[in-house]
């Protein structure tokens, strides 16, 4: 919790003008270790890329060859295309928010594990805007390399977004012993 005090510190300081805005600098005035900075470093794109739709800080953050595992079939990387996929995800739920759950660094790598939070109001591939809410969460690990994000590897609960936007009926999912598969609990209630 007091990290993230600090964190919230320094970047209303940044946004002031008082201190410079890349997580980087403001790990250096804060004399962090490579770690903490990097976890800033990803606590920023989040708040900044996927929360506010800034894309301008994605330059900064990712490394030029920026290579990412989770891309898809067409393999898509790079920082342009990590823009292009924030720019559908935003286009497809405009008031997402993500929340850092947890957050874990071990030398150049961070896992974390995110909640994603907002409202359907734009086609999914080739599912129609739904206007519903959707929760689900995200596991992610990035790799770093002089102090941008190098690479990335992720995985989100596609299951639980698709019953939650009624793609699937809970029903048609077959159980798997000891996993509990369910509609979103806010859409389970109503």
């Amino acid at each position: 919790m007091r990290r993230r005090a600090v964190f919230a510190r320094a970047f209303a300081l940044a946004t002031a003008g008082l201190l410079p805005a890349s997580p980087a600098a403001v790990g250096a005035a804060r004399a962090d270790s490579p770690s903490d900075t990097n976890k800033d470093l990803v606590r920023w794109i989040i708040a900044e890329a996927f929360n506010a739709g800034n894309l301008d800080v994605v330059d900064e953050a990712l490394a030029a060859g920026y290579l990412d595992h989770q891309a898809g079939p067409d393999g898509a990387s790079g920082p342009e295309a990590f823009k292009a996929f924030v720019r559908a995800f935003r286009a497809t739920f405009p008031d997402v928010q993500v929340e850092v759950d947890d957050l874990l660094a071990e030398g150049e790598r961070i896992a974390l594990r995110v909640t994603w939070r907002g409202s359907q109001q734009g086609a999914l591939g080739a599912i129609p805007a739904t206007g519903l809410p959707v929760e689900f969460v995200g596991y992610h690990i990035y790799r770093f390399e002089d102090g941008k994000i190098a690479e990335h590897w992720g995985l989100q609960d596609d299951l639980g977004l698709l019953l939650q936007l009624g793609v699937i009926a809970p029903g048609a999912v077959p159980p798997t012993p000891g996993v509990a598969v369910a509609a979103h609990p806010r859409r389970a209630a109503a």
